[in-house]
């Protein structure tokens, strides 16, 4: 469970710190607010009908590797510096936003006793604080001169998301040898 916190704090992050630095140095620094207004809009009118369209698939690995690669599409999105890409890198980012977040929680409700919820849920909060921590620092590191990332930026998290999710999709195949073995009789 912590590779998916860990890469989910990673990408995460990035909406939050990195996106409205490199949105104001290629847009008006007003578009952030617009930004931050699409996301929370997309957030409520999401949720439901994604998780109820995601409910009947059981692996969590999947669905939460499949909103590491929407991340990665709207980062990719972001990396064009236009109005319509960013709009475009928020809304596919909220929806791997509602489907990510559910699906984790319901893990620790399913798996861990009830005695023990509240230190789970506390190392989340560490695990997913550890990969914005990884990630800020990245953004730092690859800041142009007037402190914004550049486009190259969000093209090496696009690679980065796509590890991640594929990490956690391949992890969770190897720990589950039956899964593997019936999916190859498949």
């Amino acid at each position: 469970m912590r590779r998916p916190l860990i890469a989910f704090g990673f990408c995460y992050i990035q909406l939050e710190y990195a996106l409205p630095v490199f949105t104001g140095s290629v847009q008006s620094p007003s578009l952030v607010g617009v930004l931050f207004t699409i996301n929370a809009i997309a957030v409520v009118l999401l949720q439901v009908p994604l998780n109820q369209s995601t409910s009947r698939i059981r692996s969590s690995a999947l669905v939460i590797s499949g909103a590491l690669l929407l991340m990665a599409t709207s980062f990719a999105a972001a990396s064009l510096g236009s109005v319509a890409g960013l709009i475009v890198c928020v809304l596919l980012f909220s929806a791997a936003e509602v489907l990510i977040d559910p699906r984790i929680d319901s893990e620790i409700a399913n798996t861990v006793p009830a005695h023990r919820r509240g230190m789970a849920f506390g190392f989340v909060g560490t695990a997913i604080a550890g990969g914005g921590a990884c990630a800020n620092g990245l953004a730092a590191g690859l800041a142009s001169d007037q402190g914004a990332p550049g486009q190259q930026f969000w093209l090496l998290l696009v690679a980065v998301s796509v590890g991640f999710a594929a990490i956690v999709y391949f992890t969770s195949l190897a720990m589950r040898p039956g899964l593997v073995a019936s999916s190859k009789r498949a």
